[in-house]
């Protein structure tokens, strides 16, 4: 094998998984973006408020009521997080309280963390251009 074909692979095995979590948080600043500041779902708007009560807290709090951004407290937003366990990168909620709201927003809204086509695509061409970055050096 050559000098260079060796580097490359040392490479790819040193930093996969740096690539991989850089690319996940990626992912996560995507997801948050497009949750809780856009108010969309992975196809189209998560949804509209139908509570007058509900707008009411909202209007109080200072908070648009157009439409569903999952944004009341800003505990889905800021328990959503990326980490390693076992040596893979992860992505999920830091606390259960969180994953509880998580599975009943999905459960009335439907699939809302699931990442898009553009995200996904994003997702796989900053894992490789992290590799790449790293290949390059050998």
């Amino acid at each position: 094998m050559s000098d260079l074909l060796r580097c490359i692979k040392r490479n790819i095995r040193a930093y996969a998984q740096d690539a991989a979590f850089v690319a996940l948080k990626s992912l996560e600043g995507d997801l948050k973006y497009r949750i809780h500041n856009s108010g969309m779902a992975t196809r189209g708007r998560i949804g509209r408020y139908q509570s007058a009560s509900w707008m009411r807290k909202r209007r109080e709090k200072g908070l648009q009521t157009a439409y569903v951004d999952l944004q009341f407290s800003e505990q889905l937003r800021d328990d959503l997080t990326t980490g390693q366990s076992r040596g893979n990168a992860v992505m999920g909620f830091r606390t259960d309280r969180s994953k509880k709201i998580h599975d009943e927003m999905e459960d009335r809204y439907g699939k809302i963390w699931r990442p898009d086509t553009i995200e996904i695509r994003d997702l796989e061409d900053r894992f490789s251009n992290e590799l790449n970055d790293k290949i390059r050096d050998c």
